[in-house]
């Protein structure tokens, strides 16, 4: 058994910042030029996490799409309700191929790590782009309310390390710090309680692979609340969520289990 998860350090945290900066903004969208409103998420310019419903400039590259929320819970073709299945974008086709003959002309969109792989792999290594979509909305009014709710209220406790905000919702929709990018990242919408099966593969050199399977489970107590219409608060307990992981895979690891919890604060 581990022991209970200790809460990020300052140093961990801001370690991560730029990560998690690129992360959130993903997450959110286009950062806002207009002055932001807490009455304006859900309208017209900001989606109910904050980000901008309006496509970035693309400058001639592919960029983040417009907001749509054309999908909520489920979409057109959908076989099930759980596990895996392609989603509505499985016969798209790349519109970009990058390989190790043309990474020079994307090199500012490309990591160090990303360019070193092309070199030591120019035959294996390739990179396929996607359009990007979004196109999936959260539960409306139980996000938007919690959004709007930590536009005005959220704050920062203990030096960074903690937060006074409404859970469900984004908890800096207009983030100024890397702080609040990190904690909005820690904390991005998720469902409240979840149980999966998934496999790993670590690719070896010299191209082997090592499978790992892992059962996976975690509770979030507070999500019962949130989903009855309250507005639930990060101190209103001390527990964000329980996890369960068991090891099914390789067989030397095989039934290895961790429980524990994860902090709100």
């Amino acid at each position: 058994m581990k022991v209970p998860m200790k809460g990020p350090t300052e140093e961990y945290m801001q370690q991560f910042v730029s990560i998690v900066v690129c992360a959130a903004g993903l997450m959110l969208g286009p950062v806002a030029a207009a002055d932001p409103s807490p009455a304006a998420i859900g309208g017209d310019t900001y989606n109910c996490f904050g980000g901008l419903k309006a496509a970035s400039p693309s400058d001639g590259a592919p960029g983040v799409a417009a907001y749509t929320g054309k999908f909520q819970g489920q979409w057109p073709g959908m076989a099930r309700d759980s596990g895996y299945v392609p989603g509505p974008y499985a016969d798209e086709q790349p519109i970009l191929k990058i390989t190790a003959d043309n990474y020079a002309d994307h090199a500012e969109r490309l990591t160090p790590g990303q360019q070193a792989l092309f070199e030591k792999y120019p035959d294996n290594f390739y990179m396929n782009v996607y359009p990007s979509h979004r196109d999936f909305a959260p539960p409306r009014e139980p996000v938007c309310r919690a959004t709007r709710h930590n536009a005005e209220h959220a704050r920062l406790t203990d030096d960074g390390l903690g937060v006074d905000a409404a859970l469900g919702g984004t908890f800096f929709p207009f983030a100024d710090t890397g702080l609040q990018a990190v904690w909005n990242a820690l904390f991005a919408y998720r469902p409240w309680s979840e149980e999966v099966t998934y496999d790993t593969a670590d690719v070896y050199g010299g191209g082997d692979i090592g499978w790992g399977r892992t059962e996976f489970m975690t509770y979030a107590p507070l999500g019962d609340d949130a989903r009855d219409g309250e507005l639930v608060k990060s101190t209103d307990a001390e527990v964000a969520a329980y996890f369960f992981y068991k090891t099914l895979r390789p067989a030397r690891s095989a039934k290895e289990v961790a429980v524990g919890y994860q902090p709100l604060n």
